[in-house]
């Protein structure tokens, strides 16, 4: 559940982040058709951003979930910002650390 709140604010930010003109960066497929359509994409973000709020909310609590999900957003805002200009990191590597991740929290879920 972990892993979806934070793929869903990895999608959120990097839809906001396709709207951005300011930044030179290839853009193919989601990205283009998101930077083309700029209120699909604010709109996607927004979603996202609730969805995932509302999950950690009700894993964390009120409180800790809202927390949580800003700087979640915060740390994902400044990693795309950084590293999405530079060719190095494709979708293949973000699906294989999703489902590492998504591994990993399932398999300590029911070992612990």
């Amino acid at each position: 559940m972990y892993t979806l709140a934070i793929v869903l604010c990895f999608g959120s930010v990097w839809a906001l982040f396709s709207t951005a003109n300011k930044v030179e960066f290839e853009k193919k497929g989601v990205t283009l058709s998101l930077s083309n359509n700029v209120l699909l994409a604010k709109g996607l973000s927004l979603i996202l951003v609730l969805l995932s709020t509302l999950l950690l909310c009700n894993l964390l609590g009120i409180a800790v979930g809202i927390l949580s999900n800003f700087v979640i957003w915060m740390i994902f805002g400044s990693a795309v910002a950084l590293f999405a200009p530079f060719p190095k990191l494709r979708w293949v590597h973000l699906i294989l650390i999703i489902v590492l991740f998504s591994v990993l929290e399932v398999l300590f879920h029911f070992v612990f």
